[in-house]
């Protein structure tokens, strides 16, 4: 949670991650089920023993999966992602699609092709989308709307995607943005143009 977190402040504030890449070896969170859990003795009780999930590195990188790869999306619906998973992955895709573009310098060489640099990320927003409606198709609507903030997802979906337009449109080519912004404002700002 704490990683989810510190890339929020990536998202709102511009702020870079303090969590690296290579920090990020660690197993998507347990199911709220283990939390309601009040000792050990009830947890054995149960046979609720938690199992160590799908690691997020590898669940982010299986998203960048070659089109029609379906075996390898098959791993994510096997690992059982969750709609907080799914929002942890947008959270690292935002994040990643903000250094590898309007903070590399190289994607503003004049010979970098803006469409070669930014077809990894369509691909993975297009496996992210197609994991994120199944698993809201599997839920019910009641089920669903009692998820609270782990729907909005989808929001950060539409942000990451926005932002790859607008950075395709303009070719790379932008005004210095601030990384003090306050709230948004920078993406306000970037989606304006």
């Amino acid at each position: 949670m704490a990683v989810m977190l510190d890339h929020a402040f990536g998202i709102f504030n511009n702020v870079s991650p303090h969590f690296q890449w290579a920090e990020i070896d660690l197993p998507f969170p347990s199911d709220d089920a283990f939390f309601q859990i009040s000792n050990f003795d009830e947890m054995v009780a149960k046979s609720a023993i938690p199992r160590l999930g799908m690691k997020i590195k590898e669940a982010f990188l299986i998203l960048f999966s070659v089109e029609g790869a379906e075996d390898e999306l098959d791993v994510l619906r096997r690992g059982k992602v969750t709609a907080l998973d799914m929002q942890m992955l947008v959270h690292f895709l935002y994040t990643h699609v903000w250094a590898s573009t309007f903070s590399n310098p190289m994607a503003s060489l004049p010979g970098t092709n803006i469409q070669i640099l930014t077809a990894p990320f369509h691909l993975a927003m297009r496996n992210w989308r197609a994991l994120w409606d199944e698993i809201k198709a599997s839920v019910r609507e009641e089920e669903w709307n009692k998820l609270g903030f782990q729907r909005t997802a989808e929001s950060y979906y539409d942000a990451v995607k926005s932002i790859l337009i607008v950075f395709e449109r303009r070719e790379g080519r932008f005004p210095p943005i601030p990384s003090d912004c306050e709230k948004g404002s920078h993406l306000k700002r970037l989606l304006s143009y």
